[in-house]
């Protein structure tokens, strides 16, 4: 017999014969995509929502548009940094005038109907030397306002943003300086100067203006007439190499007087002189003429106007005042 140890080798032998046929078997099997050592993992399938239905009776709601609120429209500006500025809606333009041959016109007297307060204290209409306007040649001091300068002693009103009969478009802010002789042209010196070395000027460029230059005075005498005299020079023109008088209604002015509380350009309140312009004046533009205004005290304490206006945007709507006056008419019996 063999040798036990030669037996053992030999089952040793087979054993490793056969792990290597299986071996050789199954890498086969692999190689050949029979068999797969990483098989992949199974795919989740996604789970999709039920579906409702929609029934078919169910009606849909129609739009209903929602009402949007009609702006409320602006109103139109209102007047005017001046103080008690209130523009009055019934405010007129007369235009029936007869031109005068004179460069002075002069309005005649208010009429009184009625005896006078005084019962005959004071008599006739001499034009006393007093005058009652203080500053009235703009010699003393200014102070400054939202257009520029007033004279001390006065007020001005003025409308801005705002239109006034006859205008052809809204009044703007005039601009308002205390001239100084010294720093005016030399050839123009004599002409815009009436007393001393200053004046009032009131102006305004390519657009119109309304302006009042205001004063209040005291101590009248009730029932005394008196005269407001006003020089003033009509700087309304067209530049066409020189300065050019422009159509007779550019510009115009006029005076007024009442008691002292009335509301600027109320008519029913306060007592105005006509208008003057190039219609009824000779030589309105460019030159100083004396504009006067008589009416009665009808209270001790009233308030005195120079309204100013030009109704085109121009290439300057300007007006000089100086020396203006306010005297008692007649004497004391």
């Amino acid at each position: 017999m063999r040798p036990q140890r030669e037996q053992l080798l030999d089952l040793l032998t087979l054993a490793v014969l056969v792990a290597t046929l299986f071996l050789a078997s199954f890498y086969g099997l692999v190689a050949l995509g029979v068999y797969d050592i990483f098989p992949p993992p199974p795919a989740s399938v996604a789970q999709l929502p039920a579906l409702t239905p929609t029934p078919l009776t169910t009606s849909i709601p129609t739009w209903t548009p929602t009402p949007v609120p009609t702006d409320t429209p602006s109103g139109p500006p209102t007047d005017t940094p001046g103080p008690t500025l209130t523009p009055s809606a019934t405010a007129t333009l007369p235009r029936t005038a007869t031109p005068t041959s004179t460069p002075t016109p002069t309005p005649s007297p208010t009429p009184t109907d009625s005896p006078e307060p005084t019962q005959g204290r004071f008599v006739g209409r001499e034009v006393q030397d007093e005058n009652l306007l203080r500053n009235a040649s703009f010699e003393g001091g200014w102070y400054d306002i939202y257009t520029g300068q007033a004279p001390e002693g006065w007020r001005i009103y003025w409308l801005d943003g705002v239109g006034f009969p006859g205008s052809a478009d809204v009044a703007l802010a005039p601009e308002t300086i205390i001239g100084h002789r010294a720093r005016t042209p030399p050839e123009e010196r004599d002409l815009l100067f009436r007393d001393g070395s200053q004046h009032l000027k009131v102006f305004k460029g390519f657009a119109p203006m309304y302006a009042a230059v205001v004063q209040d005075v005291s101590g009248l005498d009730l029932g005394r007439s008196y005269r407001l005299v006003a020089p003033v020079f009509v700087d309304t023109y067209i530049w066409d190499s020189g300065k050019v008088a422009p159509g007779p209604e550019a510009a115009r002015l006029r005076l007024g007087a009442a008691p002292q509380g009335a509301v600027w350009r109320d008519e029913g309140t306060i007592n105005y002189s006509q208008w003057w312009d190039g219609t009824n004046t000779s030589n309105f533009f460019l030159r100083y003429s004396d504009y006067t205004f008589d009416f009665e005290a009808t209270a001790p304490e009233m308030t005195i106007y120079i309204e100013l206006a030009a109704i085109w945007g121009l290439n300057n709507n300007g007006f000089f005042l100086d020396d203006v006056a306010l005297h008692p008419l007649g004497s004391p019996r």
